[in-house]
């Protein structure tokens, strides 16, 4: 049975909802108080994925909004969110040791004027803020992070066809 969500401007599809599940979510995480959430999990056979999306280019948002949102992502600010996100979620999931697989924080980013060489920078930062395996110390005989991946949803789209995020007409 396929199952959607709806972020902002932005629907993601998947085949059931054990797989996909909304995370961000103060129905389900009535505990969480202060600690912040990524907006999906995707379960997938070998490995998790922590999924946040990010919209500037929604159709609905004010210039305002993307200005702002556009100094926070070049300067870094959006990295410091990212950081608490994915290191909060990781620590809910593990507590109740829903933590199976190796785990991938993906976060998609629908932001035209975003390109390719930007992608990288944010996606390098993000990978000195949370070490993932090949950046861990080498004493660590265990990962919490296998790897940060920052991608458009055409990159999430060819990488992740039954997990299609696509703009709501």
């Amino acid at each position: 049975m396929t199952v959607s969500f709806v972020e902002g401007a932005l629907r993601i599809r998947g085949p059931d909802a054990t797989r996909l599940r909304r995370f961000d979510d103060v129905n389900a995480h009535t505990f969480l108080g202060p600690m912040k959430a990524v907006d999906f999990i995707v379960e997938l056979d070998n490995y998790t994925i922590f999924l946040e999306i990010k919209d500037p280019d929604n159709p609905n948002a004010d210039s305002a909004a993307q200005a702002k949102f556009a100094q926070r992502l070049y300067s870094g600010g959006l990295d410091e969110d990212l950081k608490y996100k994915f290191r909060d979620s990781y620590l809910y999931e593990w507590s109740r040791t829903a933590t199976q697989h190796p785990i991938v924080f993906v976060v998609v980013i629908q932001y035209k004027s975003f390109v390719s060489v930007h992608r990288l920078t944010r996606q390098e930062q993000l990978r000195k803020k949370l070490p993932a395996r090949h950046q861990a110390p080498s004493n660590w005989l265990q990962f919490y992070l296998e790897d940060v991946l920052v991608m458009d949803c055409q990159a999430w789209n060819r990488q992740f066809p039954s997990y299609r995020i696509d703009r709501i007409p």
